[in-house]
């Protein structure tokens, strides 16, 4: 045996056998050291070998580590393909309007679809600059040793560093020492000693020049890793502010079929408020004064979401038969309608159930200003229609607000003459109102009985037993109360057999 020129041990090679049975013997020393000197190369290419084989490789040349232990193995190094953007940001542009930008250079994707004159790149926010490598130059000396010098940001543009508009006072010149200098006489950032092409940074509109404001290193001065492993500090302004989003206002209201129609607002965004927000649309009438009030008062989050309760109760009116489904609530559009007919004396134009619907419950206009709908209470059902349509105009003043019209001499001392007529009808709700209704019912998180009772007796129509049941149980603290009394109750039932059987074992002695 002797040992090769590359510190490798060869079998047979002076016994004159052929070439092809040489064994190469990795020597475990010149391994080793080799090994030791490995160093972590985070973004730099391996080899092909390596690559291929997830060796790790010291990217050594002309013969990496792995490679030169093959017999005639080839070392090469093909390029990457362009990598995921890993810490490169995005133009200032792209990134102000949240696009995904392809980062290329002079100009992006975006920029070039929407001819822009430029496409800046800002560095994104990195570690400030030390403070202990500022301020060792004299106050003499003109020329300033960069923190991080002879080093390139992975972030360049081909044009020149100066930007468009810059006053002279702005740029720097090169002394005969071949440092640079500002045209003032201070020492320049290495952010301005370099003299690979700059990024050109992003000036907002209004913003001051650079050489007005006063260079606060700390604030602007940031440290910017490229994939190379390099380290750059440069300078970042501020992009400008997001604007105020605008908008738009409602549409206007359609009447095609000759009386105004709501318009039913969107109701794909959801905001929570601390407080309940009544729903209250101008062509349909409020509920009471005492409700809105009430609900101003009480906290969102111990009521259920509006949302969840009305999808909820829209799943139940839907699985409900088709005789009982078209009456048991009745949407914005619905509503005015059925309005409009009773108002005007059209009720054979509206369909078979709903006609049905407002001849068994003698429904009025309960307004001339808005839309609401009114039923006579049971026990004012059978009353003469005169009476009922004295009571009904009274109610109708009180709900626009206007003076109440002066009863008949014959009529004053009828006993129709002391009513309010507030007591003798109840108002049916728009299917938006009925969850403020319950939530004014629910305020003191009664029972389901209890919210029926208060429902009438500040007179709402049509609110159902399965409308406060499903109310009932989405509401969150009534579902923390049911589970402790629960586990109270599972309590006491444990106590009491405990307490049986020791009473018996007493017994028996």
């Amino acid at each position: 045996m002797t040992d090769s020129p590359d510190g490798t041990e060869s079998v047979g090679a002076e016994s004159g056998e052929d070439g092809q049975l040489t064994i190469r013997i990795p020597n475990p020393k010149v391994y080793l050291a080799r090994q030791s000197q490995w160093k972590g190369r985070r973004g730099k290419p391996r080899c092909d070998h390596c690559r291929l084989n997830n060796l790790k490789c010291d990217r050594v040349l002309p013969t990496c580590n792995h490679c030169a232990w093959g017999a005639g193995r080839e070392c090469k190094y093909t390029p990457l393909p362009t990598p995921a953007h890993r810490g490169i940001p995005r133009c200032d542009r792209c990134r102000y309007k949240n696009l995904k930008c392809d980062r290329s250079l002079p100009m992006c994707n975006h920029c070039i679809e929407d001819n822009e004159d430029d496409c800046n790149y800002t560095p994104k926010k990195r570690h400030k600059v030390p403070t202990e490598n500022q301020g060792t130059t004299p106050k003499g000396d003109g020329s300033v040793t960069p923190y991080a010098s002879k080093t390139a940001s992975f972030l360049v543009s081909e044009v020149p560093s100066e930007h468009e508009g810059e006053t002279p006072a702005e740029s720097s010149t090169i002394n005969g020492s071949g440092n640079a200098a500002t045209s003032g006489g201070k020492p320049a950032f290495e952010a301005e000693l370099r003299t690979e092409p700059q990024i050109k940074q992003y000036r907002p509109p209004g913003s001051p020049a650079p050489g007005n404001d006063t260079m606060d290193i700390d604030s602007s001065m940031f440290q910017q890793v490229g994939p190379d492993g390099s380290t750059t500090w440069v300078r970042k302004l501020a992009l400008p502010p997001l604007g105020a989003k605008l908008v738009p206002p409602p549409p206007p209201l359609a009447s095609g079929s000759g009386y105004p129609r709501p318009f039913v607002f969107d109701q794909a965004m959801i905001v929570t408020m601390p407080h309940i927000d009544p729903w209250s649309h101008p062509m349909f009438a409020p509920l009471p004064a005492v409700v809105l009030q009430t609900l101003a008062t009480i906290t969102a989050i111990e009521m259920p979401a509006r949302h969840v309760f009305d999808e909820s109760l829209i799943r139940f009116v839907g699985g409900l038969a088709p005789e009982l489904r078209e009456t048991a609530t009745f949407i914005a559009d619905v509503y005015a309608d059925v309005v409009h007919a009773v108002a005007e004396g059209l009720v054979a134009e509206l369909s078979p159930r709903l006609q049905l619907w407002a001849t068994c419950h003698h429904a009025r206009a309960g307004s001339r200003k808005q839309h609401l709908l009114i039923l006579p209470r049971d026990a004012y059902f059978n009353m003469e229609a005169a009476d009922e349509e004295g009571l009904r105009a009274a109610y109708v003043a009180l709900t626009d607000g206007e003076p109440v019209p002066s009863k008949p001499e014959e009529s004053a001392t009828g006993p129709l003459a002391t009513l309010d007529p507030l007591a003798v009808f109840d108002r049916v709700p728009v299917q938006s109102q009925i969850y403020d209704i319950l939530v004014y019912t629910h305020r003191n998180h009664s029972s389901a009985p209890s919210m029926l009772a208060e429902a009438r007796r500040i007179g709402i129509a049509t609110i159902t037993w399965p409308m406060v049941e499903i109310f009932t149980r989405l509401c969150p603290h009534c579902k923390i109360r049911g589970k402790n009394n629960n586990a109270r109750a599972a309590a006491e039932e444990e106590q009491t057999p405990s307490a049986s059987r020791a009473s018996s074992h007493i017994s028996k002695r």
